[in-house]
């Protein structure tokens, strides 16, 4: 078995897609039970949003993340992201991810866009409005 599957990972990386190992997460998981995550329709496409009254600072989809973000309001947002450990970041024209950070709050959104680039605005005012919520 273990043969098979050095043959099958040698295979791949020959045709251009070696194995790349996922994510690690830089801090204690907040349990899945105190996030809470749903996806909602946008003018230009889909939001994922992300709470807790918690830091997922790290995690979730912030793991993703490529780089600190720019500020947005009372955000960060970036459309750099990885995927794998040791990938490098690389920009998504048409994904946003953006965040808000406390010691006892989270919200986080990844924004995808059908075409051209998520608004900032949109996920920045849903943000806003999670953030009052978890208050």
């Amino acid at each position: 078995m273990r043969r098979e599957i050095d043959r099958a990972r040698a295979q791949a990386a020959k045709d251009g897609h070696p194995l790349q190992r996922p994510l690690q997460q830089k801090a204690q998981a907040v349990p899945g039970s105190q996030v809470s995550t749903r996806t909602e329709p946008t003018s230009e496409g889909t939001i994922r949003i992300s709470t807790a009254r918690a830091d997922l600072t790290g995690q979730q989809d912030q793991l993703i993340a490529g780089d600190g973000g720019k500020p947005v309001g009372s955000a960060r947002c970036t459309q750099k992201v990885r995927f794998s450990e040791g990938a490098p970041a690389r920009e998504v024209a048409n994904l946003l991810l953006c965040w808000r950070m406390s010691a006892d709050r989270s919200v986080v959104t990844l924004a995808v866009a059908k075409e051209g680039t998520p608004s900032s605005s949109i996920s920045t005012a849903t943000i806003d409005r999670e953030w009052a919520r978890l208050d």
